[in-house]
């Protein structure tokens, strides 16, 4: 950390405050990182009570944060995206059993609700973990992903199918 830091400080258009660093005149980006910040951690709250119900669905083996609130970076008005990691053969009966859940409960976004509201926004199975789409985006989107729940180390081993990110690091 202190070599990281030694070498930022040796760049002029760098500058910091508190624990955020920026382009310099770019100072007025540090309170809104700190509301998005809050914003996101009350909404991670509202996510991690949700997946206490989500995961009692037996084909669920993972559920993660996913988008604005796992990069700390939510407004208001976002919803809550989620990642899911289901048993081999049941993406489908998990997708649906998540939505049934989301609907029954009035958790699920759509077009005219979407701040609070949670998005299922990607499911894989267990038995095909590789995402093949390897680009800077996807890279970004699988490293800010924050585990919520998991069976039998799910995640590790998504981690270790897609270590491929680590070109984009």
């Amino acid at each position: 950390k202190k070599n990281l830091q030694n070498e930022i400080r040796k760049y002029s258009f760098i500058e910091q405050k508190d624990q955020y660093y920026f382009l310099s005149g770019r100072q007025d980006l540090v309170p809104m990182r700190k509301m998005r910040e809050e914003i996101s951690k009350e909404k991670k709250l509202k996510a991690e009570k949700m997946v206490h119900l989500l995961c009692k669905i037996p084909t669920i083996e993972a559920v993660a944060l996913s988008g604005s609130v796992a990069c700390k970076n939510a407004r208001p008005e976002d919803d809550i995206d989620l990642f899911f990691i289901t048993r081999k053969n049941s993406v489908w009966i998990s997708r649906f059993l998540v939505y049934f859940l989301l609907r029954v409960t009035e958790s699920i976004r759509n077009q005219k609700l979407t701040s609070d509201r949670f998005c299922p926004n990607m499911f894989v199975s267990e038995d095909a973990l590789l995402i093949k789409t390897q680009n800077l985006y996807t890279a970004s989107e699988i490293s800010h992903i924050i585990p919520l729940f998991e069976r039998r180390n799910a995640f590790f081993q998504f981690i270790e199918q897609n270590h491929w990110i680590v070109n984009f690091f």
